[in-house]
């Protein structure tokens, strides 16, 4: 699945039949339009990539019944899908000057990832548990740990963010509202709901 995701991103026709390729297609053509795509267009399937082998490495992880270190765990934040979903939005809103700065915006990018990972992790804890799937706080950190994590990258990202705000100030406010509403929602529940 991987693989046929990768090669509709790099142009490739959608599989017949496949709704996820199709969408993706979608996704593509219309991100493709932009003035920006061959400025971004790269970060966009870099990203998807990204977050594929995250999501991969985070499979064989469970189906494997290998506990990942905690670097390794918050290393794979990628398979959360934020920084693919922002690099999409990125692109499709940026200005003409979408060039300037690119390392900065995806630094922040990653960095506000991983502290959405660790907050989804505070969040969805009962739900990760029931269902086996891999989670910080069953990896060996207990809570006030996640939650002193939670902070210094926080700490982090906003230090990142405000570098960003001088040349992207619309990137830089996007970020923060984000890490800013999952800090608020995970405080009160799980995307999923109770199941």
């Amino acid at each position: 699945m991987a693989f046929r995701c990768l090669a509709v991103a790099d142009g490739a026709p959608p599989v017949p039949g496949d709704d996820l390729t199709r969408l993706l297609a979608d996704i593509r053509d219309e991100l493709a339009a932009s003035p920006v795509f061959p400025v971004l267009g790269p970060i966009w399937r870099e990203e998807l990539q990204r977050m594929l082998e995250a999501m991969l490495a985070e499979w064989r992880w469970k189906d494997a019944g290998t506990t990942p270190t905690f670097e390794e765990y918050l290393g794979n934040a990628a398979n959360l899908g934020f920084s693919f979903a922002f690099a999409s939005h990125w692109l499709h809103t940026a200005d003409p000057d979408a060039g300037a700065g690119l390392d900065l915006v995806r630094e922040a990018s990653w960095a506000v990832e991983r502290v959405i990972r660790l907050l989804n992790d505070l969040g969805s804890y009962e739900r990760d548990l029931s269902w086996g799937d891999l989670n910080a706080l069953l990896i060996g950190l207990t809570r006030p740990e996640v939650e002193r994590h939670v902070a210094e990258l926080a700490a982090r990202s906003r230090e990142l963010i405000g570098l960003l705000r001088k040349t992207h100030p619309e990137l830089a406010d996007y970020l923060e509202r984000q890490m800013d509403f999952c800090a608020g929602f995970y405080r009160v529940g799980d995307y999923w709901g109770a199941l």
